[in-house]
């Protein structure tokens, strides 16, 4: 080789060499048979060799493939294929290991050095490091084939569940309309069929009726023969009535004895007779038959309204259908009553209405009968559930003041009955009754959210009606002081209002200017404009912003702030910033855009602040108006970062020109580690998005974690 051909081959190696040196990448020059000729730093950091140990190997003959870990086999092809297309080659995701035995999973690039003469000296190995996002990738590929392994045994499962569902679907819808003794419609089920037939009736012109009936001396039936006994004079019962009546009639248990009846297109005169005609199967009934051993007739008492004689709404119907009935009770019962406004009995009935409603749970007879008997010589209606599943159902169809509950219930526990009991009745007094002192200790310690009395059963006969009538008492109490509370708001926000209204008609409002300074460069890099009130009031201006926003008056006190802020920016040294908060309820004010507004002709030097504290509702309009803002010269700043609706979104979604952090975000980081990361990664993240102007701040915050 003449000397010409070595000169122009060692120009190109060290323009080659040149090159590689400042390659962020591991690099290496080899020649065309892979012996290497020049690398940089981070070469020798991926061999795993000090400098002196890579530089020896080299000496006795070692190719760059076995300084990788590499065969020559597993990159002369790719090193030949290179030499004769002359284009780079890029071998990708590729398995290395060096001198210690540490695995890598790099990007390995081949690129051709050619000389003047175009002939191919030799090529630069470029070796880029892929370990983690190989990893990060690997470990989303097992997690889809998870997830698709999941969504095939899910498909199954949902296949098999839909079959079920669908076998299910029918007896579910069945039984959430029918009563699970009688098999007749439940409450819900009857009045929405009401409700449907008087539409149709009220669309036609056609009349329709109620009917309310309920077993006359029931109670008595339990007590002596025992619930089983009852339950079947109820069914027998249900059956007679039903049995008197059209199959586009409705029937429905609405609770314990108590039945009602839906008479579509039926003639008023004509009701009467199908009551009566009711009332006539029942007492007709063979006790003897259906409860053996009982010598006694049934019978029943029927309360009856007509629409839209008597009411045009379902609920109205009911409710005067309901004191028919509690007349028919009243005066002698095994009757038939039309509701009639003028009956003398009915504030009777409208006092009844108003009592508590008690509902006594208990699987014991003796038990339930002596809870009973102590409330009787009381002013409350009294429902009774021999077993947990009856007074759920109860509970479901009427609201309670009170409920009193036996600890010793079959098959759970008087005290879990109370605690799921608050679901579906609230407001209900909960008194518990127990036959142990000890047990009662217990209970307290660690039950008290559900239970609001605790009561002896050896007590029970001289206490429970004052248990009850004292907490019903504490409860109106409370409602009251909530009640008062409520009127003190209003009051609290009533003077606020007024001050406010009283600040913007005085105008005496000032501005206290706080430094923002520039530790690089230890100076003054702006001033961020604090709102003082003159007034005297023990409200601070936050409290006046606040109530601003909620009497829509937020334009008003912000254009003042911004014109104390003309008046003194002039006080103030030219070349620094103004800081000014700005409320997401102020970016639609007018006066911020127009040509005229006094702020206009120092918009360059003013930072309007949004706060994190408070959120933003309609992102697109709001980044609409940041955009006019920006074009008359202003700029954005994002206050409290790190604290409110947005976090991190909102470097994106706002695109400010500053940033301060929230004060709870810094103080003490060099004792939080967790929030140490956190910070780093804002700071990483403003880095990414080449925000520079808001660099100028975090470069600041930076020095705090660093």
């Amino acid at each position: 080789m003449d000397r010409k051909n070595v000169n122009e081959r060692d120009i190109a190696l060290r323009l080659a060499c040149t090159v590689v040196n400042g390659i962020q990448d591991a690099a290496v020059i080899i020649d065309p048979s892979g012996k290497p000729l020049h690398f940089n730093n981070l070469y020798a950091s991926m061999t795993g060799l000090r400098h002196r140990e890579l530089n020896k190997v080299l000496r006795n003959g070692e190719q760059a493939y076995s300084l990788l870990g590499r065969t020559e086999r597993q990159d002369k092809d790719t090193v030949q294929r290179c030499i004769e297309s002359r284009d780079p080659t890029r071998l990708a995701e590729v398995e290395v290991r060096d001198a210690t035995g540490k695995s890598h999973i790099v990007d390995l690039s081949f690129i051709p050095i050619e000389n003047e003469k175009k002939d191919i000296i030799g090529l630069v190995q470029i070796i880029r490091d892929v370990s983690d996002d190989a990893r990060l990738h690997g470990h989303y590929k097992d997690l889809l084939r998870l997830t698709h392994a999941r969504a095939a045994d899910l498909e199954s499962l949902v296949e098999q569940r839909t079959r079920e569902l669908s076998a299910a679907l029918e007896e579910v819808t069945r039984l959430s309309l029918t009563d699970p003794l009688t098999g007749l419609l439940n409450r819900r089920a009857f009045v929405k069929y009401a409700n449907k037939a008087l539409d149709l009736a009220h669309r036609h012109n056609r009349s329709l009726a109620i009917m309310m009936c309920d077993l006359d001396r029931f109670k008595l039936v339990n007590d002596t023969f025992g619930h089983p006994a009852g339950d079947a004079l109820l069914i027998a019962s249900s059956n007679a009535i039903a049995g008197t009546l059209r199959t586009s009639d409705n029937v429905a248990r609405m609770g314990g004895e108590e039945f009602s009846v839906l008479l579509t297109e039926t003639h008023g005169e004509n009701v009467r007779e199908v009551a009566t005609r009711c009332a006539t199967a029942v007492k007709q009934l063979n006790v003897s038959e259906i409860i053996n051993g009982a010598s006694l007739q049934q019978t029943i008492s029927v309360g009856v309204a007509i629409y839209p004689m008597h009411g045009h709404s379902i609920d109205k119907l009911i409710s005067h259908a309901d004191q028919a009935l509690y007349i028919a009770k009243e005066t002698g019962r095994d009757r038939v009553v039309v509701y009639d406004s003028e009956l003398t009995i009915k504030d009777t009935a409208q006092k009844k209405a108003k009592l508590p409603r008690v509902l006594i749970v208990c699987t014991d007879d003796e038990k339930r009968t002596l809870l009973e008997r102590c409330l009787s010589t009381g002013d409350y209606q009294i429902t009774l559930a021999t077993t947990p599943a009856k007074a759920a159902e109860a509970c479901r169809d009427f609201s309670f003041d009170v409920i009193v509950a036996d600890q010793n219930l079959v098959p759970t526990l008087g005290i879990d009955l109370l605690g799921g009991s608050m679901a579906s009745c609230p407001q209900a007094l909960r008194v518990l009754c127990i036959e142990s002192r000890d047990l009662v200790f217990a209970l307290k310690g660690s039950n008290l959210a559900r239970v609001d009395s605790f009561i002896l059963l050896e007590d029970v006969a001289e206490s429970l009606q004052s248990t009850i009538d004292d907490g019903l008492t504490r409860r109106h109490l409370l409602r009251e002081q909530i009640a008062s509370g409520v009127a003190l708001a209003k009051k609290a926000f009533s003077y606020r209002a007024e001050q406010l209204d009283t600040l913007l008609q005085s105008r005496e409002l000032s501005l206290v200017y706080q430094p923002i300074k520039d530790i690089q460069n230890n100076r003054i890099f702006g001033f961020e404009a604090l709102s003082r009130s003159q007034l005297g009031s023990h409200l601070g201006v936050g409290e006046l912003f606040h109530a601003a926003v909620q009497t829509g008056k937020i334009w008003s006190l912000s254009r003042l702030v911004r014109s104390r802020v003309v008046e003194g920016i002039g006080d103030l040294p030219p070349d620094v910033k103004v800081f000014i908060n700005l409320h997401p309820a102020e970016i639609e004010d007018p006066e911020l855009y127009a040509k005229d507004s006094p702020l206009i002709p120092y918009a360059h030097r003013i930072v309007f602040e949004i706060t994190e504290k408070t959120p933003i509702t309609e992102i697109p309009g709001f980044q609409k108006r940041l955009t006019e803002l920006r074009k008359n010269g202003y700029q954005i700043a994002i206050d409290d970062l790190g604290s409110g609706h947005a976090s991190l979104n909102a470097l994106t979604i706002l695109e400010p020109d500053f940033v301060k952090l929230d004060m709870d975000l810094v103080r003490d980081i060099h004792k939080q580690p967790r929030r140490r990361r956190l910070l780093e990664r804002i700071v990483q993240h403003a880095l990414e998005e080449k925000l520079s102007p808001l660099l100028k701040v975090l470069n600041v915050k930076k020095k705090l974690i660093s």
